[in-house]
Parts: structure tokens; sequence; C-alpha cells
């Protein structure tokens, strides 16, 4: 489920996996782990990556 809402967010602010990687200070090769599903990343990631993408806290890993 995250890797799904990673890339709704992302794609709903219009940047690129290369943008998003360098707002929240990840390398790219990390982020595009995540976004594959290859890799989960720490809950103080998740919350770079949440602030980046402006959605409320929780939401990339809720599973509703």
């Amino acid at each position: 489920m995250l890797k799904e809402r990673l890339k709704t967010a992302r794609k709903k602010k219009h940047i690129t996996q290369v943008e998003c990687a360098v707002l929240a200070d990840l390398r790219f090769a990390r982020y595009s782990d995540y976004e594959r599903g290859l890799k989960e990343p720490t809950q103080e990631i998740i919350s770079r990556l949440e602030r980046v993408l402006e959605v409320e806290p929780g939401w990339l890993t809720s599973t509703n």
C-alpha cells in the first residue's frame, strides 16, 4: 500500500522521483526502492515524505 500511496501523492504534486528524493533528503535509489516496494522506510523517513508530499500524518501507511 505504501508504494502506491507514495506514487499517487508524488504525481499529485507533479514532481519526479528525483525531486521527491532531494526534497526529502534521500538518495534517489533509496526513494525508488520505497516506491517500488523493495524496501520499507523508517518512521522518520515516512514523516519527512509526508511533509514533502503534503499529506496527512499517517496517510502513507494507512490501510483505508
